[in-house]
């Protein structure tokens, strides 16, 4: 006698399909016309207060200088080493704040350029999706999907509609 096995066959999920493209933000915002300007304004921005802060870098590589020649020249504490290392010090401080300033000026300025050409390239590449049937949209560098076609590529087509507006018959992409 032979045994006989019997097996339950699950019945296979149904076959979803989804039509995807994928858009590289960051190239987008930094391409358009807007994006390069306000690259352009950082840039002006930032060599402004580099210049700054190498000024006040000079005054402290001269203090800094000053303070090794009256150490030098002091066989120990003297009044005059003491106000120049409180100087210093008072130098420094006021350096380090004046570069973490810059930083957040040069954060928050950046925010308020982009922002709002990244919302309006966003909003494009929605009202893209829905005109084509795409179901889902995905961000080149914050979902990196290995091997995808360059045919699934909205980079170049938000590009242009944002620069140029979109094409004869599309509706405009609210910003």
């Amino acid at each position: 006698v032979v045994p006989v096995f019997s097996a339950v066959v699950a019945a296979a999920p149904p076959m979803i399909k989804v039509k995807m493209a994928y858009v590289d933000t960051e190239r987008c915002v930094n391409e358009t016309e807007d994006g390069l300007r306000a690259k352009a304004s950082l840039i002006k921005l930032k060599v402004k207060r580099e210049s700054q802060l190498l000024a006040m870098e000079d005054q402290l590589k001269a203090a800094q200088e000053d303070l090794a020649v009256l150490s030098k020249s002091s066989k120990g504490p003297s009044p005059q080493l003491s106000a120049a290392v409180f100087s210093y010090d008072k130098m420094l401080r006021a350096y380090q704040d004046q570069l973490k300033a810059t930083n957040q000026e040069l954060a928050r300025r950046e925010d308020e350029l982009f922002y709002p050409i990244e919302k309006k390239v966003k909003a494009i590449y929605k009202r893209i999706a829905e005109a084509d049937g795409i179901d889902l949209v995905v961000d080149k560098k914050t979902v990196p999907v290995p091997g995808l076609k360059p045919e699934y590529d909205l980079t170049e087509r938000v590009l242009r509609e944002y620069n140029w507006g979109p094409p004869a018959g599309a509706s405009s992409a609210s910003a």
